[in-house]
């Protein structure tokens, strides 16, 4: 969700945003455009232009329109007949040319732009809006295309649904959705009066199709809501109610949730655990917010789940090749620092570090890479780890819707992962990963890989150097973290690297799954690092291990089906668990909680089978050991 100008105090960039007044309070200010550079463009013809955003928040209803300010160019192309004007829907009529032109069916008033090309109307009489949303917009006519290359039509690179309609009475003879065709948004600025309390944050709904929560465990989900207050957000309290059983919660955020008419902010919230399966309703009330009463009209709402013997939780993997000598490759850790920090772990890296790299162990890379740094998600196709599909590496941080899309469709299977030694010195390390599916398939192909990762790795100078190039691009399409990469210098002396890939299984290893498996039927896949392997292949370090500390090493396990995607995904710490991240306990007691029996395929069996096989214990505080046993 991409910021715009919000608020009264928030800059804008390019042509003569400067000239923006602050206004009063109780005033503020709707548009789409944001941080990005202003760009032109122009329909080759001397017709007459109509142009519209489209303010669809029904948050906003009640609250008045009073005036419009547009950025135009009049001296890109002979212009007149400036207009702005509000719509409840895009309407045409047919005049005595027999051209289709533009009929607002709620205001058009005539303005002229000023020296700067801002057309600034105030409305004769303030407009509220309602629940059903508002196209505003602004019209001109070019009575004489000169063909001399100046482009009439400001828009900023931003990007957002309603955004950028186009209706031209040459050019679109039907009103057009251009946002995506122009990749941008157009320069109309809403002033909207009203009341804005101070602390005002308002719920609509769940941030995704499928609220499915798992019987018996306590449950997160991701909310959208809005702070339509003045302050930033640190610290929400909600109430819930859900099979006549009260709870509430408290979350205390890193990043405050800034005020922000045009954009919701998805927040994870966590409710108590549903106990019946079938259909049920989330009652949710947002009560408090930094510790002050909430005094949003909009603060409560009903939220449907739906409650299931088994629902996995969903994480992707994103693995990236990057390298030290590749001064473009800070971009992914950047990108990796803000997703984890937004997501959590719900979104495993994996750093592949090849080339003249004192890290590169010649594991096998994901994806034949053609530039660096080079990424795939879920080992779907090739990306940028910033810049996610935009492949003209102008749209930032991109990657992030990328990631929503992915964690928003429901895990097919479940995948946990552990691990823990096998010998006193620690070279061989025993990794194992069970796995179900809610539906259970047949005729299908799974297999499950392992990956070895290291946090922390850090070597001397200069070997060890990150080169960084991130100073010397645009800056202005930077998020904060990459800034912060930015400023490091170049080369970056004495960095950690995260996320390092020692060892890795190939796409032709792993462990098969069975042809077919039951509804919630487990499988455990185990296989083994050797760890005297996890060594540099680089000539200048060539042979040095590259396990610096145990107590940084991590495993993934990845579930991947017959088209090599991969299905879902787990990490845990080195000698850890994956479940102690998920599992949920009323008592910090650590007691045993349930066994289970498996044979050396992976077959969960049942208790009175002999000989030799592979036991899992857990216990109350999360934690999971396996342990080869004889029976």
């Amino acid at each position: 969700m991409k910021p715009g100008l919000r608020n009264l105090a928030v800059a804008v960039s390019a042509i003569a945003f400067a000239s923006l007044q602050s206004f009063a309070l109780d005033t503020k200010i709707f548009t789409f455009v944001g941080d990005r550079p202003m760009v032109t463009h122009t329909t080759c013809r001397a017709e007459t232009c109509d142009l519209a955003i489209h303010l669809d928040n029904p948050f906003l209803n009640g609250k008045k329109v009073t005036r419009i300010r547009v950025l135009t160019d009049p001296k890109a192309q002979p212009m007149e007949d400036f207009k702005v004007w509000l719509s409840m829907s895009l309407n045409l009529e047919e005049n005595e040319a027999g051209e289709n032109v533009n009929a607002p069916d709620i205001l058009s008033v005539s303005g002229t732009p000023d020296s700067e090309g801002w057309l600034d109307v105030t409305l004769p009489e303030p407009y509220t809006l309602t629940d059903k949303g508002v196209y505003a917009g602004y019209s001109f006519t070019i009575t004489e295309y000169s063909g001399d290359g100046g482009k009439p039509i400001p828009y900023s690179q931003d990007r957002h649904p309603g955004g950028f309609w186009f209706h031209g009475t040459k050019s679109a003879i039907e009103w057009m959705d251009c946002e995506d065709q122009m990749n941008g948004v157009l320069p109309v600025y809403v002033y909207l009066e009203g009341e804005y309390p101070p602390v005002s944050v308002a719920v609509s709904g769940w941030d995704t199709e499928f609220p499915y929560v798992q019987i018996d465990r306590e449950f997160s989900l991701p909310v959208k809501m809005m702070n339509l207050g003045s302050e930033p957000i640190r610290e929400i309290t909600y109430r819930y109610t859900v099979q006549n059983s009260v709870g509430e919660g408290k979350v205390t955020l890193v990043n405050p949730i800034v005020p922000d008419i045009v954009d919701p902010t998805t927040l994870y919230l966590t409710f108590g655990a549903v106990t019946e399966l079938g259909g049920h309703t989330v009652r949710l009330d947002l009560r408090e917010a930094n510790g002050e009463a909430n005094g949003s009209e909009f603060s409560g709402i009903d939220l449907p789940v739906e409650c299931r013997t088994l629902v996995p939780v969903k994480r992707v993997l994103l693995e990236e090749g990057t390298g030290t000598w590749c001064s473009a490759c800070p971009r992914g850790a950047a990108a990796i620092e803000s997703l984890n920090s937004l997501y959590g772990t719900r979104v495993i890296a994996a750093a592949y570090h090849a080339g003249n790299d004192p890290m590169s162990t010649g594991a096998r890379l994901p994806a034949s890479f053609s530039y660096f740094p080079g990424a795939v998600l879920n080992r779907g196709d090739i990306i940028d780890p910033y810049y996610g599909d935009d492949h003209t590496l102008s749209q930032a941080f991109a990657i992030r819707p990328l990631v929503d899309e992915a964690l928003d469709l429901p895990a097919e299977a479940s995948v946990e992962v552990m691990s823990e030694w096998i010998d006193e010195a620690h070279d061989m390390l025993d990794v194992s990963a069970e796995t179900a599916f809610p539906e259970g398939y047949s005729g299908k192909f799974y297999k499950m890989l392992f990956i070895l990762t290291a946090d922390g790795l850090k070597g001397p100078s200069p070997l060890w150097d990150q080169a960084n190039g991130l100073g010397n691009w645009n800056q202005d399409s930077y998020d904060e973290n990459m800034k912060a990469w930015a400023a490091k210098g170049n080369p970056i002396v004495g960095l950690e690297y995260d996320h390092v890939v020692l060892l890795a299984n190939a796409a032709y290893e792993g462990v098969p799954l069975p042809d077919a498996m039951e509804p919630a039927e487990t499988f455990l896949a185990r296989g083994t690092f050797n760890l005297k392997k996890a060594v540099s292949v680089f000539e200048r370090n060539k042979g040095e291990s590259l396990v610096q500390d145990e107590n940084k090493l991590s495993v993934i396990a990845l579930l991947v089906d017959a088209d090599g995607h991969v299905v879902n995904c787990a990490k845990a710490p080195v000698g850890g668990s994956s479940l102690c991240a998920v599992d949920v306990f009323t008592s910090e007691e650590c007691r045993l909680t349930s066994t289970e029996y498996y044979d050396i395929s992976g077959r969960r069996l049942s208790s009175d089978v002999c000989g030799i096989q592979i036991r899992i214990s857990r216990y109350s505080d999360g934690s999971v050991k396996a342990d080869k046993i004889l029976r």
